[in-house]
This record gives structure tokens, C-alpha cells and sequence, in this order.
């Protein structure tokens, strides 16, 4: 597969093109999750503040993320132009920025990546959609949280392998390092190291034998700076010693312990480029079969499969593909090196049903079908597919994610206006579980004037798949009497005393066989309750009294 050698004005040419589709992208659409970006910016102001222990700022996840916070907020507090924002959201504000940015050069570096190896201009231009138009780049890119920045990084070290400046030794070496930056952001980048490191031995068919010393050059160069930063860090972090480094790394799950994990995977890998929005809760409602809000065949297909089912098509296509042809085989063995490793750690000791999972296997999919594209001139039916898959994308991701389209987010949006109204501004506000709408909106529209100039302050009562979640009983007593404590009001959504789950609500009987609905208006209705809104789906406020103080205090 000899790279592609085309001109400088065509290079620029294909360059402001994917700069101007990544461009128009964004300013039409917003993101349908933020992850815990508000998080880290809290926990990195709280150390700069002197609230928190600096140690808390290193999680081996994240090893450098919160430590960048720290160092950037300064100057994002003094320069992002908005009055009535509080600190943390000009913070954050600064940080999506980073990451649209950050999104722009990769997708400028993936741009120049597929002109390389590809000639035909379709070759280019499709593989170019179907990264700008997936959901977990497209809605990560304005999350404000760390994994657009390492999938840049990670595409840079991928094409400074390739084509970067410098000689064969200097450009395995600078790959190296910026693949140990990537890993340094979020650590599951770690896994497309050697595939990263082996793509000269993939893309290019000239002196293949004597490129495996610089793939392995690359790879111990990132392996020696992350070792060394990874012990900087868990020393930092108060873990210095070796029996204390399992107790670092294995906090950084928070607790997650998902079920299920095969079956998750076949829609969690498809969220990559796929954005399910409530189809993703509708499918689990339906393999579960859930007693309270059922799910019919049909109704799944017509929400959910169709899309599930276009996306394996798409990536079967690919596969098929890629062996008809010598470049289209090399391409897929580098393609499982790196995506074989995620599957596998996604699956056994993840959770597959995050997008972010899978990001860092963005890159090779599409310079497969670049390949497959370039190669096989018999390969109708695979560029159709591919064809169809991209310029669906929009349709399917479309009412979750352009701006201003979910009439869901509009509803929640109201109700939280009502809220703010009947409520104190650093009232709780806990709703029944983490994927509620209300709980959704308000994680994302963080510039809302409705979040203004704080966010509204909400937990989840249950938050399934976690180590405690059988103990909810006593987090929530947790949380009550925390509010209580600093002179707060606590408030709960009625959809919690109801006795069976509105669908709204988008609790799913026998996700988590730990908890079931009913036990939550058994221990939420004997409370007193002093307040409420007037709507049906309104809120109801948890009486501050010595009676209520008292059973909840007997649950810690």
C-alpha cells in the first residue's frame, strides 16, 4: 500500500474541507452527555482553593487531566468572557473549547492520514464523515472532558509514525511520547500502543523487515515515560509503595461494576458512531423484559435495532472487504491489534456500554475502509454500505444531538424552570435514578440560564451497577442530612412515591437485581414532606424535622 504523494495545494485543499465539515458540525449540534467533566472541575478548584488534599488531584485514569485543570484555571477564570458565571463554568467553558480544538486537529490529522493512503477522493471524503458525524467524537469534542484531547494525541503520534518530520529514529521516538501523553490523559489509550507503534509496518510496503526495530522503539519509549510518570503520579497521590499501586488503579472505577457485559457490548460498541439517546434504555427494558414499562419487537426495531443492526453491518463490510486484497489484509491485522485489546478490557475489566470505551479505536476502522475503498474496484455493495451508514448518521443522531431538536430536553428544561422558582438556589434536588432526564439535562445544559449562575445541585437516589448500590438507603440518608448540614432544602422528584416507574423515568426493572422499584416509595413515603410544586410531575420538598433527622440518621 504505497502512501499517497500529492501536492501541497491539494493537501491544503482536502484540509479546509475537513476543517469546514467538523466546523459546520459543531455549531449545528450540542453534546447528549458531558461524562464527568463538571466533576473534575470541581475537584481541581477544590485543590486550588485549599478544600481538598492535593493528592486527590492524580487518578490513575486521568493521571494528568485534573492536574491541567488546576494549572489552567487561572487564566480560563480571568479571560472567559461571562460575568455571571460562577468559577467552575468559566472553567469548564475553557475546557470545550479544548476539546473543539482538540477535535479540529484530529480531525485535520485524520484528513491528511486518508489523503496519504487513499486516491480516490471518496476514499476520503466518507470515512471523513462517518468520523465528524459519530456521536462519541462529535458529542465528546464539546463535552469539556479529557477524551477528544487524547484521541488527538493519539492520531498525532499515529500519523508522526507515518509522516511526521525527522528521521525513522527521531519520528518513532516522538510517536512514543505522544502516545504516552494520550495514555497519560485516559489510560485505555494504553491498549493502542502497538498498534499505533506497528502502522509503518502496515501502511507502507517498502523495507517492511527492517521496520520493526522502530515500532518497538516507539513502543518502549512510551512504555519507559509512562512507567516513570504513573510512579511520579501514585506518589504523588499518597500511593507510593507497590502493595499501594493496586489500591490507586483500582480506584479510578468509582465503584462501577456493570452485569451483563457480551450483551452490553453489542449496543455499546455501536454507540461509538451511534447515538441511541432512549432507544438504549428501550432495548434494556426489552431483553429484561420489565414488568412495568414493556417494550414490544416491533417497536424496538423500529427504535433501536435498525441502527444497531446498520452499524455491524458497516463494520462487517469493512472486514469483508479488507480481505479481497494484499493492503486491505495488512490494514485489518492492524485494525485487530488495536481493537482486539479494547474489546477485551472493555469487556473483562470495564464496562462496555460507554462510548469512550472505544474511542481510542476510532482511527483504524476508517483508514480500513480508506483501504478497502482505494483497493477493491469491485467492492459495490461495501461502498454503498459505507455510503449509506455516513449519511445516515445525521438522521439517526440528529434528534438527540442538533441544537435546540429534542423535545425531551425542552420538557426537562420547563420542569427545572419550576424548580428554580419553588426553590432555594443551593437546594438538592434528587431524582430516582442517574439516567432521568432531569438528571441528563441539567449534566448537559450546564450554560443554560436555567443552571445559571450555579448548576442546580442533583444526585441520584439509586445509581445502579456501582459496589453500594444495595446500600442506596444509606446514601441517600448521606446526602439528606450533608444539605441539611450546610443549610440547605432537599427535594425530591413525585415520580419517586409513585408505585409503579413512569416511563420518564427511565428506570429499568431488573437492570441492577440489587434494588426494584417498589422498595423506593416503601422508604420514601414515611418521610414528612413540607412543600411541593403544583404540577403532577412536579417535585415535593423533604420536611427539615427532628422526626425525619432521626430516621435517617439511623441508617448511617
Amino acid at each position: 500500500m504505497p502512501t499517497n504523494t500529492k501536492s501541497s495545494a491539494g493537501a491544503r485543499w482536502w484540509l479546509l474541507l475537513a476543517a469546514g465539515i467538523y466546523s459546520i458540525s459543531i455549531a449545528a449540534t450540542e453534546p447528549p452527555f458531558r461524562g464527568d467533566a463538571w466533576l473534575y472541575v470541581s475537584d481541581a478548584l477544590s485543590v486550588r482553593a485549599g478544600t481538598v488534599h492535593a493528592g486527590s488531584l492524580w487518578e490513575f485514569g486521568h493521571l494528568l487531566w485534573r492536574p491541567l485543570i488546576w494549572a489552567l484555571s487561572p487564566v480560563l477564570v480571568k479571560w472567559v468572557p461571562a460575568g455571571a458565571w460562577s468559577p467552575n463554568l468559566k472553567v469548564l467553558y475553557g475546557l470545550v473549547w479544548i476539546g473543539r480544538l482538540s477535535g479540529l486537529a484530529a480531525v485535520l490529522l485524520m484528513a491528511d492520514l486518508l489523503r496519504r493512503i487513499a486516491r480516490r477522493p471518496a476514499a476520503i471524503v466518507v470515512p471523513l464523515l462517518t468520523m465528524v458525524w459519530g456521536a462519541a467524537f462529535l458529542g465528546y469534542a464539546q463535552a469539556g472532558g479529557p477524551y477528544i484531547p487524547a484521541l488527538a494525541l493519539s492520531i498525532l503520534a499515529l500519523w508522526w509514525n507515518v509522516a511526521g518530520p525527522g528521521s525513522r529514529a527521531t519520528r518513532a521516538v516522538v510517536a512514543g511520547l505522544v502516545l504516552a501523553g494520550a495514555v497519560a490523559i485516559w489510560f485505555p489509550f494504553v491498549l493502542i500502543i502497538p498498534a499505533s507503534a506497528c502502522a509503518c509496518l502496515f501502511l507502507e510496503e517498502e523495507n517492511v523487515d527492517k521496520r520493526y526495530r522502530w515500532a518497538l522503539l516507539t513502543m518502549v519509549t512510551s512504555g519507559a515515560v509512562l512507567l516513570a510518570t504513573f510512579a511520579w503520579g501514585a506518589a504523588l497521590a499518597g500511593h507510593g509503595s507497590l502493595r499501594e499501586f493496586p489500591i490507586w488503579m483500582q480506584s479510578s472505577s468509582h465503584g462501577w461494576q456493570q452485569n451483563r457485559t457480551v450483551l452490553r457490548a453489542v449496543s455499546g460498541c455501536s454507540r461509538l458512531f451511534i447515538e441511541l439517546g432512549s432507544g438504549g434504555i428501550a432495548l434494556k427494558r426489552f431483553l429484561i423484559k420489565d414488568p412495568y414499562n414493556s417494550v414490544s419487537a416491533a417497536a424496538l426495531f423500529f427504535r433501536v435495532l435498525w441502527r444497531i443492526a446498520l452499524f455491524w453491518i458497516f463494520i462487517f463490510a469493512i472486514a469483508f472487504g479488507a480481505l479481497r486484497s494484499a493492503p486491505g489484509r495488512r490494514m485489518m491485522k492492524l485494525a485487530l491489534i488495536a481493537v482486539l485489546p479494547v474489546l477485551f478490557f472493555a469487556l473483562a475489566l470495564l464496562e462496555p456500554s460507554s462510548p469512550e470505551r472505544f474511542l481510542p479505536i476510532l482511527p483504524f476502522p476508517l483508514l480500513a475502509l480508506a483501504v478497502v475503498w482505494d483497493t477493491d474496484r469491485k467492492a459495490l455493495a461495501i461502498r454503498m454500505a459505507a455510503i449509506a451508514f455516513a449519511a445516515l448518521l445525521p438522521i439517526m443522531n440528529g434528534p438527540t444531538m442538533v441544537a435546540g431538536a429534542s423535545a425531551e430536553r425542552i420538557q426537562s428544561k420547563t420542569r427545572l424552570e419550576e424548580f428554580r422558582r419553588c426553590a432555594g438556589q443551593s437546594d438538592l434536588l434528587m431524582t430516582p435514578v442517574l439516567t432521568d432526564p432531569l438528571w441528563v439535562f441539567s449534566n448537559v445544559a450546564l450554560f443554560d440560564p436555567v443552571n445559571l449562575p450555579e448548576p442546580i445541585s442533583m444526585e441520584p437516589i439509586i445509581t445502579a451497577a456501582k459496589a453500594n448500590t444495595g446500600d442506596w438507603r444509606r446514601t441517600f440518608a448521606e446526602h439528606v442530612l450533608e444539605t441539611w448540614r450546610r443549610g440547605a432544602e432537599v427535594w425530591i422528584t413525585k415520580a419517586a412515591l409513585a408505585d409503579r416507574p413512569p416511563a420518564s423515568t427511565y428506570w429499568v426493572e431488573g437492570d441492577d437485581p440489587r434494588v426494584r422499584w417498589r422498595d423506593l416509595p416503601e422508604f420514601l413515603r414515611p418521610l414528612e414532606y413540607d412543600k411541593e410544586t403544583p404540577d403532577s410531575e412536579g417535585f415535593r420538598r423533604i420536611h427539615h424535622s427532628l422526626q425525619n433527622e432521626a430516621a435517617l440518621r439511623k441508617l448511617l
